[in-house]
């Protein structure tokens, strides 16, 4: 990711919300404010989230590759994701 990227994904819906596309709602309306999209967005998400996964493809991401998340200063919080293996060319 690139300064000025932003980063989206860790979303959490409320179990008994689940299902009803909120995620995927609130994912569009990002972007719907952003139509020139002068910077490039991210989605992240674990491998395994299927649920969340389902979310970034409904919102028309397109997955680009695995990355793993590095640590700064000893902290994960002040890392960066670098993806280590690319899907595309």
């Amino acid at each position: 990711m690139a300064a000025g990227d932003l980063q989206a994904g860790n979303l959490n819906t409320a179990a008994d919300e689940r299902g009803k596309g909120l995620a995927t709602t609130a994912l569009l309306s990002l972007l719907a404010a952003d139509p020139n999209r002068k910077r490039s967005y991210w989605y992240l998400a674990e491998e395994d989230n299927r649920a969340s996964i389902h979310v970034a493809e409904h919102a028309n991401f397109i997955k680009v590759g695995r990355g793993n998340r590095t640590s700064r200063f000893g902290l994960r919080l002040f890392g960066s994701y670098q993806i280590g293996e690319s899907c595309h060319g």
